[in-house]
């Protein structure tokens, strides 16, 4: 396996190409899935002609996201103790003692002294809204209910509902009530659609009705089959039977309105319900394949590393690397090791141990 190593601009390009991933929502939880670091490694090898493994991009990952941790805390301490800030150097102005006794609380910051942390802006949409339970804590929509994804969960897509599903508030009354304008009269001038239930039919001239048409059998002019003298003119209710046929489609319209929107809403949940159980069903798999990884580590990968973290090959503690890691519990142990600066500490120790502790004077 090729050793993998990283300057600046190899670890710029390879934060834009995590970025996009994150984007194209490739993140389910605190590490991209396998569509994400396989688009990652593609790319970059079309800009660099370098092949790196999934490892090694999780590693560079980790390690990109410690930095990120380490140097927030490191300006909330900054903004606690007021301490000056060195515009030249990007970082905090402190002294020796200082850096020295927060590497000790950060193992790692030491690395900041001379220089702020690159690519913020990009470490920032990677890493920010991950917490320890390995969750997305994206932000809301407004209404409290999760906003639509911009690409499918795991297969499902959680579109908006058609227009004709759900009743649009622009085309029709709002809450049955016909807002339209009033006539000098007081009364509607376009009764284009009724309020609550309720006929209000056009006036003539004269101030009758001009054609009375009662809905769900409710009139406001008299009762059954009574009529009314009215300056001569005898106003006769509708038939009853009439009256029956137009109540039974009124109340099948409205029965139709509300199944429709019943179905929305229970679609709505069904699907909020199956992206709920996608997501968890994601986050136990990647939970696994965490735990799955490192189990097993091979002595090739984990020589990589020992090289990545400045064994080169001939020093001490390259060669107690070869004699250790043989052993596969010594293998995960130095796998626990967060930063490479550890790492290296750590052979160094072993090889101190072993080979010059018992060396003494004769």
């Amino acid at each position: 396996m090729p050793e993998a190593e990283w300057n600046d601009e190899r670890t710029r390009l390879i934060c834009e190409l995590f970025v996009e991933q994150v984007r194209a929502g490739n993140r389910p939880n605190t590490h991209l899935n396998n569509i994400g670091y396989r688009e990652v490694a593609l790319k970059f090898q079309q800009r660099t002609q370098l092949l790196y493994t999934k490892l090694q991009l999780k590693n560079k990952w980790d390690r990109l996201k410690g930095d990120y941790i380490i140097w927030n805390k490191l300006l909330t301490t900054r903004a606690a103790e007021g301490l000056p800030w060195d515009s030249a150097k990007g970082t905090i102005a402190a002294d020796d003692k200082w850096w020295k006794n927060k590497n000790k609380e950060l193992p790692g910051a030491r690395k900041f002294r001379h220089g702020g942390l690159q690519n913020v802006d990009k470490l920032k949409i990677m890493f920010d809204y991950i917490s320890s339970d390995g969750v997305d804590h994206s932000l809301p929509a407004a209404d409290g209910l999760p906003s639509p994804p911009d690409s499918p969960v795991n297969g499902v897509d959680h579109s908006s509902l058609a227009a004709d599903v759900l009743p649009s508030a622009s085309d029709g009354p709002m809450n049955g009530v016909d807002h339209s304008p009033l006539a000098t009269d007081g009364l509607p001038s376009a009764p284009d659609s009724r309020m609550n239930g309720v006929d209000h039919p056009q006036m003539v001239a004269d101030g009758l009705p001009s054609a009375p048409d009662p809905m769900n059998g409710v009139s406001l002019y008299g009762s059954d089959n009574i009529a009314e003298d009215n300056g001569g003119i005898l106003l006769e209710s509708e038939p009853r039977s009439n009256r029956n046929k137009k109540r039974r489609i009124n109340v099948t319209a409205t029965k139709d309105k509300k199944s429709k929107a019943e179905t929305a809403l229970l679609m709505q949940t069904h699907l909020q319900h199956i992206e709920e159980l996608a997501r968890k069903a994601q986050v136990t798999f990647e939970k696994f394949s965490s735990k799955v990884d490192p189990q097993r580590p091979s002595i090739q990968d984990v020589m990589t590393l020992v090289r990545e973290c400045g064994a080169r090959c001939g020093s001490n503690e390259h060669f107690i690397a070869t004699e250790l890691f043989v052993n596969s519990e010594q293998r995960e142990m130095f796998l626990t090791m967060e930063t490479p600066e550890e790492r290296f500490q750590w052979l160094r120790r072993k090889y101190i141990v072993k080979y010059l502790s018992s060396v003494g004077p004769r």
